[in-house]
């Protein structure tokens, strides 16, 4: 017992190592468990200590106030070593009891389990392989038991075994009746198998000779679907050849005819802007030394209106002169395309074909996109000269150009139309561009890129691109031989390669590539 102030200062204590006026602080010496109001259970803290230790160390406190006006407290404390010893005692008491009952339990379970499981153990031994003893005809003995349940079950298999013997005798019965049919069937299956054998003999020697038919005309087909091919071929070839003979003959006699007067005319235009000035400077000097002239004179300088044609005339000759200029760059540029005294492998500046060839078309871009533009960017590396066919690659330029020009122009159509795919309604108001790339590559070879934002291509198109005859263009508009014959030109003529990147709705880039030297295996052959 301990009686404590306000302070939890020590008045007087039962216990002698808890002197006068010292602090008791029970929660820093150990841990408080709330029991009940002002009752705890106190546990020393130390966590190495073992658990059944610190319940035999720990013990129950309560606090009870003596006076309210002095306001101290009467701390009674017991140990619980006691109240633990004896719950112990008393468990050890328990599983001692426990421990017998078990050991009896055992023993009193042997010999019953004995006497219960010998005649289930005689049993399975009976009635293991039972179907197999009952076949050979073997005596089986029966097992007994005092157990009424398992009486019954030997009984059971009893009744079993005599249902068994039933069923084998019906079985026996049925299996020899089931081998006479058999016998009989089989006979008649030996008959008919020798029929099938014979019947598949000449089935055979009919296949055979069905196997070499098809086979022959198979390979006939082959040939001739090869043939075709080679045929569908050979005359794209020779349509676009004569074509293309027809065309650079038609250009060339109409450059030839075109630049003999135009020459002419040229030539004619310095003289006429000679003289023009000749007579100006004349009618001046007459203006200057006879101001005053006849009333007929002034009449009809008036109507004339003189200083107007004087102002004007000059002007006219410089538009004459400038149309002159643009009818002989367009002469120049039919000549370089047609190139008919070049039709022989030689080496060119393929610039000047790329040029040729948009000088041709410059007429269908400004009328045809003139309204929302086409911008040409050529970005043209430094080229030496390429040994080529001249006229073959202004051709494949030409059909790549044209394309690129009708993919802007459909791009330009939807995206102008109210009923146009959304697609391209939000490019109505971009400019087309194409743009012309050549480069120097790695490996003695040139490559030539012509890009354009035009409607693209989508996967199926790109697939069947360089077909003869394949088009998706309307009827009329376009044969289909324009890039298959592009590609026989670049790939089988020159030795190059000939690539199409494009995506729907963004745009389409031909890529192509030839050497800078062809073989002398490649001379031999032309379109």
């Amino acid at each position: 017992m301990t009686v404590v102030d306000a302070n939890n200062k020590v008045l007087i204590s039962s216990t002698g190592d808890r002197q006068v006026f010292s602090t008791l602080d029970l929660r820093k010496e150990g841990n408080l468990e709330l029991l009940e109001q002002n009752s705890y259970l106190w546990k020393p803290s130390d966590p190495g200590m073992p658990l059944m230790q610190r319940w035999n160390n720990s013990f129950y406190v309560l606090e009870l106030e003596i006076s309210s006006n002095l306001s101290w407290k009467l701390i009674l404390e017991t140990s619980a070593a006691p109240y633990i010893e004896s719950v112990h005692r008393r468990y050890i008491k328990t599983l001692g009891i426990l421990f017998g009952i078990s050991v009896l339990a055992i023993a009193f379970a042997v010999p019953v389990t004995r006497s219960l499981v010998k005649p289930l153990s005689q049993l399975a031994v009976v009635t293991t392989n039972l179907p197999e003893k009952l076949n050979e005809n073997r005596t089986v003995y029966w097992p007994s038991s005092e157990v009424t349940e398992i009486n019954s079950l030997i009984e059971n298999f009893k009744l079993m075994k005599a249902t068994l013997e039933q069923k084998f005798t019906e079985l026996q019965k049925a299996k020899e009746k089931l081998e006479h049919r058999v016998k009989e069937r089989t006979e008649e299956l030996s008959r008919a198998n020798k029929e099938l054998i014979s019947e598949i003999a000449e089935r055979k020697q009919a296949a055979f000779a069905l196997q070499k038919s098809e086979e022959k005309y198979r390979l006939q087909a082959a040939e001739m679907e090869q043939t075709l091919r080679e045929l569908r071929k050979t005359q794209a070839q020779l349509i676009q050849t004569e074509k293309m003979s027809s065309l650079g003959q038609l250009v060339a006699g109409i450059a030839h005819e075109i630049n003999n007067p135009i020459n002419f005319i040229y030539a004619n235009l310095v003289h006429a802007e000679t003289y023009l000035d000749e007579l100006l400077e004349l009618l001046e000097l007459y203006r200057q030394c006879y101001p005053n002239v006849e009333p007929e004179i002034n009449e009809f300088l008036e109507e004339i209106d003189l200083d107007y044609s004087i102002a004007d005339f000059p002007k006219m000759l410089k538009s004459m002169k400038n149309g002159a200029d643009r009818i002989r760059d367009i002469v120049i540029s039919l000549r370089t395309f047609s190139r008919l005294d070049e039709a022989e492998m030689k080496p060119i500046d393929i610039h000047s074909g790329i040029d040729s060839a948009l000088t041709i078309l410059e007429g269908r871009i400004k009328q045809k996109l003139g309204l929302n533009g086409v911008d040409l960017i050529e970005d043209y590396g430094k080229l030496p000269l390429i040994e080529c066919y001249a006229s073959q690659l202004n051709q494949v330029f030409l059909h790549i150009l044209s394309n690129a020009i009708d993919a802007i122009e459909q791009r330009l159509v939807l995206a102008k139309s109210a009923h146009g795919n959304h697609q391209f309604s939000s490019k109505s108001d971009d400019r087309g561009k194409i743009k012309i790339r050549t480069r120097l590559l790695e490996g003695d070879r040139v490559g030539i890129y012509i890009s354009d934002n035009g409607i693209g291509m989508k996967e199926a198109t790109k697939e069947r691109l360089f077909d003869p005859f394949f088009t998706t263009k309307p009827v009329g508009k376009g044969t289909g031989l324009g890039l298959s014959i592009a590609y026989q030109i670049i790939v089988e003529q020159h030795g190059g390669d000939l690539f199409c990147h494009s995506t729907w709705g963004e745009g389409t880039e031909f890529a192509i590539s030839i050497p800078l030297h062809q073989k002398s295996t490649q001379l031999t052959t032309k379109i």
